[in-house]
C-alpha cells in the first residue's frame, strides 16, 4: 500500500469465551485468519487476478479511505511482482484474474467457534470507554485514570467526571462550588481519610470549609467566635464576611451557617466557628484596605468601610447559599440511604423467615434468631434475593440442630414455672446475704487481696505493671493464691468455698478501684478502669466498658446467641440484676480484655496461658529528669520583662519550624515570659488576665494557632472530683473558653502556674533530646542558660 494504516487511540480488552476455534485457511473454514499487513503482502505477491480490497484496519476506522488513496492502492496491487511464480502461460488482465483460475469456495460450518482457554483481543475507542465509565461508581474513576495513559488523558477533562456524577446522582444534584474541580467534588462526597492527619477512617465532610477532617483536626484548624477576641469587638461586621459553621456546646458540627433544613436538631448549634486561615486572610485584607488611603482623605471614612463590608457580605452570602444547598442535598441523600438500608434489613428478616419455614422440616423464627449467621445476614443493608438465601442456607443447616435444642430448652424452662421461682428466690437469698460483703468467706478473700497487693508493693511490681493491666493482673493473682491455699488445706483435694464472679467484682471495687482512683491524672485513672469485650470482634469500632457495664453487656448482647458466652444466660434473675454474678463461678480466664488485647469473638474460660502484658508507658521508665534544673532564664534574650506578649511571640518565632510538639512549645514560651515578668516585678504574681485579648490577636496575626490550644484546666485536675468541673479537667479546650472558665472559677493571680496542665519536665526533656530536635534544643539552651553562664 502507499501509506501506513490509519490508527485510533484504542485500548485492548481481553475476554475468554467458552469455546474457541482457530481460523485456518482450508476448505472447512469460511474466513481465513489474517492481519492487515498479511492482506497487503498477499495482494502484492499473489498470482491470482488482482481485485481491490480495502485495508482491513479501515473497517474499524471512523474515517473511510479517500479516493486518492484507493486509486493509489489499486495501482500497487494491480502491478505484478517480478519475483512471483509463473501463472502457467495464461495472459492476465489488469483488474481481472486468469480464465483458468476459478474462485475458491469455502465450506461454511455456521458461526465462528471460539476455543476455551484462548483470549481474544479486540479494541474499543475511548468514546466507548467514556460511555462505560459514566456508569461506573464515582470512586472508581480515581483508579481508572491510573490504568494507562489513554485513560489518564480521557479523565483529565471535567466533562467525563460530570457525566458520571449526573448518571449516579441525577440531574437535581447541585453543581460544584465556583472554582472547585469535579474530581475534588467527588472526593469530598465519597472519599475517605482526614485531609490533615491522614486518619483513614474519617468520613465526615465539613462543607462550610470544604474539608474532610476528624474531630481533632476540626478543633485545631478552626476557632470559635469568642476566640477571635477584640478583632470582632473592634470590627463587629467582620463575622458576616467570613464563611462559618455552627457547632453545639461540645464542639459537634451542626451545619454550614444557620438555615432551615429537615434534619436540624432542636436546641443545638448555638456557637459559630471560623476557619483560622480565613480569619487571618480577612483581617489582613481589612488592614490593607485601611492602610491604602484615598487621595482626598487621609483616612478611610465610615462610608468607605460600609461599602467594603457590603461587598464582602454579599460575596459571603452567595457562597454560603451554595454551600448550604450542597450540604443539604448531601445530608438528605445520606439519610435516604440509611432509611433504605433499614428497610432492606426489615425485608431480609421477612424474606429469610419465610424461606426458613419452607425448609424440611421448617425452621422457626425462635431458632433462627439464635443462629449467628442469620443475625449477621439480616444486618446487611441490601435487598434480599435468592443468591443471598443460597449463601445462608448451608450455615442454617449446620447450626439448626443446636439452635432448635436451645429453643426446646428455653421453652422447657419457661414451662417449669415453679422451678424458676425457686431459683429466683435462691438467688435473692444469696444476693441479700452477700450484699453487705461481711460473710466469713468474703472477709477472708478481701484479706487475701490485701496480701497480694502488699506482696506486689514489696517486690516493687506495681510500678512495673501497665495501667491497663493492673486490675487483671491483681485479680489473676488473687484467684491463683486462693485456690493454692484451698488445695493445700484440703490435702490435694479441691473443695471448700468456690469463688464466684461476684467475688471478682468485690475485689475490684473494694481493693483495686481505690488505688486507680487515687492517681492524680484523672484521664489516666479513667482509662485504667475501662475494658474491651472479647465477644465484639469488629476492627473498626471497639467500645470500652467499666467492670459492671462489661458484664451487663455480655449478658444482654452475647448470652442469647450460641457460643462461648451462653453460660451467662439466665431467666430467673431478680428485677434490677443485670448479670448473674452469684450464679457463675470465677473462671481462670475472666471475659475481660485490656486495651492492647485483640477481641476474636471467642472466649475460653479455662485458658490458663500466661497473661500478655502491655509495654510500660514512658512515665514508668527511667529516672525523673528536671529540664530546668540548674538553669535560669536568659535576661538578655527577647524583650524587657514587662513585655509579656512580645516575649511569648519571641519564643514562638524561635521554635517555629521545629518538630517540637505544640504543648512543649507553649510550655517553654510561657515559662520564659513568666520568668522575665517575675524578674521585672520582683513577685511571683502572674500578668493580668486582660493580656489574653492582645495575645489572641498576636497569635492570629502570626499564624501560631497551635499555641495555647486544647489544654485541660490544671486547677480543676488537681481538685477533688467535682461533676461541675469535670468538663475542663478531662478534655482540652480552646484558649478563650479556658480563660473564661479560669477567670470566674479560680484565682486569676496564679494562672501562669495553674491554668493549664503542662507536660512534666521529664517528658519535655525526652522531647527535646529526641532525634531530629537539635534546633529546638539549641533554642531552649539559648532561652534558659546554665547557672554561672552569661547570656548573649
Amino acid at each position: 500500500m502507499a501509506g501506513p494504516l490509519p490508527t485510533l487511540i484504542t485500548t485492548p480488552v481481553s475476554f475468554t469465551a467458552a469455546k474457541v476455534n482457530t481460523f485456518p485457511v482450508n476448505e472447512e473454514s469460511r474466513w481465513p485468519t489474517f492481519t492487515p499487513q498479511d492482506v497487503n503482502l498477499k495482494l502484492q505477491t499473489s498470482t491470482a487476478e488482482p481485485t481491490y480490497l480495502p485495508p482491513i484496519a479501515s473497517v474499524f476506522d471512523q474515517n473511510p479511505p479517500t479516493s486518492n488513496q484507493m486509486r493509489q492502492d489499486s495501482r500497487i496491487m494491480a502491478t505484478p511482482d517480478p519475483a512471483a511464480p509463473a501463472t502457467g502461460g495464461v495472459k492476465r488482465k489488469l483488474g481481472g484474474r486468469p480464465k483458468s483460475s476459478a474462485p475458491k469456495r469455502y465450506k461454511s460450518n455456521g458461526p465462528t467457534k471460539l476455543r476455551k482457554g484462548r483470549e481474544v483481543e479486540t479494541k474499543l475507542s475511548m468514546d466507548v470507554w467514556e460511555l462505560i465509565l459514566s456508569f461506573c461508581p464515582s470512586t472508581f474513576l480515581f483508579r481508572a485514570r491510573q490504568i494507562n495513559k489513554s485513560f489518564h488523558r480521557a479523565l483529565i477533562y471535567e466533562s467525563a467526571w460530570k457525566k458520571n456524577r449526573i448518571q449516579n446522582n441525577g440531574e437535581d444534584m447541585p453543581n460544584p462550588l465556583p472554582g472547585m474541580k469535579e474530581w475534588d467534588y467527588v472526593n469530598l462526597l465519597e472519599g475517605l481519610g482526614c485531609m490533615d492527619c491522614k486518619n483513614p477512617k474519617t468520613r465526615k465532610c465539613y462543607w462550610a470549609f470544604q474539608k474532610r477532617w476528624c474531630k481533632e483536626c476540626l478543633a485545631k484548624n478552626t476557632m470559635k467566635g469568642s476566640t477571635t477576641g477584640n478583632v470582632i469587638d473592634k470590627y463587629p461586621q467582620l463575622s458576616n464576611c467570613i464563611p462559618h459553621a455552627v457547632v453545639d456546646s461540645w464542639g459537634n458540627y451542626e451545619s454550614a451557617g444557620s438555615y432551615q433544613r429537615d434534619w436540624q436538631r432542636v436546641g443545638h448549634g448555638q456557637h459559630k466557628i471560623f476557619l483560622n486561615t480565613a480569619v487571618t486572610k480577612v483581617v489582613k485584607e481589612l488592614e490593607d484596605f485601611l492602610a491604602n488611603t484615598t487621595a482626598e482623605n487621609e483616612e478611610r471614612t465610615e462610608e468607605d468601610m460600609n461599602k467594603w463590608y457590603e461587598a464582602k457580605e454579599v460575596e459571603n452570602h452567595e457562597l454560603m447559599k451554595k454551600i448550604q444547598e450542597i450540604e443539604n442535598w448531601d445530608e438528605k441523600t445520606k439519610r435516604d440511604k440509611i432509611s433504605k438500608g433499614a428497610q432492606h434489613k426489615a425485608d431480609r428478616i421477612i424474606y429469610f423467615q419465610e424461606k426458613a419455614m419452607s425448609m424440611t422440616p421448617p425452621l422457626g423464627p425462635a431458632a433462627l434468631d439464635l443462629i449467628p449467621a442469620y443475625k449477621r445476614s439480616i444486618d446487611i443493608s441490601r435487598p434480599p434475593n435468592d443468591r443471598s438465601w443460597k449463601a445462608l442456607l448451608p450455615k442454617l443447616e449446620k447450626e439448626r440442630v443446636a439452635a432448635e435444642e436451645a429453643v426446646a430448652t428455653e421453652l422447657r424452662l419457661r414451662t417449669e414455672l415453679e422451678e424458676s421461682l425457686k431459683l429466683k428466690r435462691r438467688y435473692e437469698s444469696i444476693l441479700s446475704r452477700r450484699r453487705d460483703m461481711d460473710t466469713p468467706d468474703q472477709q477472708a478473700l478481701l484479706r487475701l487481696a490485701d496480701e497480694v497487693l502488699e506482696e506486689l508493693r514489696e517486690e516493687r511490681c506495681l510500678g512495673k505493671i501497665a495501667d491497663e493491666d493492673l486490675a487483671l493482673v491483681v485479680l489473676r493473682n488473687v484467684r491463683s493464691k486462693y485456690y493454692d491455699i484451698v488445695q493445700q488445706t484440703a490435702s490435694g483435694v479441691r473443695g471448700g468455698y468456690r469463688l464466684l464472679i461476684d467475688d471478682a467484682r468485690m475485689v475490684f471495687e473494694m481493693k483495686i478501684l481505690p488505688i486507680i482512683s487515687a492517681w492524680d491524672d484523672q484521664g489516666r485513672s479513667k482509662k485504667a478502669q475501662l475494658f474491651k469485650c472479647p465477644g465484639c470482634a469488629r476492627s473498626d469500632v471497639q467500645m470500652r466498658y467499666n467492670f459492671k457495664a462489661l458484664f451487663a453487656h455480655l449478658k444482654s448482647k452475647h448470652s442469647y446467641e450460641l457460643g462461648d458466652f451462653r453460660i451467662f444466660h439466665r431467666n430467673h434473675l431478680p428485677l434490677g440484676v443485670d448479670f448473674p454474678y452469684c450464679d457463675v463461678e470465677w473462671p481462670v480466664n475472666l471475659p475481660i480484655l485490656a486495651e492492647h488485647h485483640v477481641a476474636t469473638g471467642k472466649w475460653n474460660p479455662d485458658d490458663d496461658s500466661p497473661y500478655e502484658r502491655a509495654p510500660l508507658a514512658t512515665r514508668h521508665m527511667g529516672p525523673v529528669i528536671s529540664v530546668f534544673e540548674r538553669r535560669h532564664v536568659n535576661l538578655d534574650s527577647g524583650y524587657p520583662g514587662a513585655e509579656f506578649i512580645d516575649n511569648i511571640m519571641h519564643v514562638a518565632k524561635l521554635l517555629h519550624g521545629t518538630r517540637l510538639g505544640s504543648k512543649y512549645q507553649t510550655q517553654i514560651a510561657l515559662r520564659f515570659a513568666a520568668a522575665k515578668y517575675s524578674d521585672f516585678t520582683k513577685t511571683r504574681l502572674s500578668p493580668p488576665m486582660e493580656c489574653f485579648e492582645e495575645l489572641r490577636l498576636a497569635l492570629i496575626r502570626g499564624e501560631y494557632f497551635y499555641l495555647f490550644d486544647q489544654f485541660r484546666c490544671g486547677a480543676c485536675s488537681a481538685s477533688d472530683n467535682n461533676p461541675r468541673l469535670s468538663k475542663f479537667a478531662n478534655r482540652g479546650h480552646q484558649l478563650a473558653e479556658l480563660v473564661h472558665h479560669y477567670r470566674w472559677t479560680h484565682e486569676p493571680d496564679r494562672w501562669t502556674r495553674d491554668m493549664m496542665v503542662m507536660p512534666s519536665e521529664t517528658e519535655l526533656w525526652h522531647a527535646l533530646t529526641a532525634p531530629g530536635m537539635e534546633g529546638a534544643l539549641e533554642a531552649f539552651e539559648g532561652l534558659f542558660i546554665l547557672d554561672g553562664a552569661k547570656g548573649n
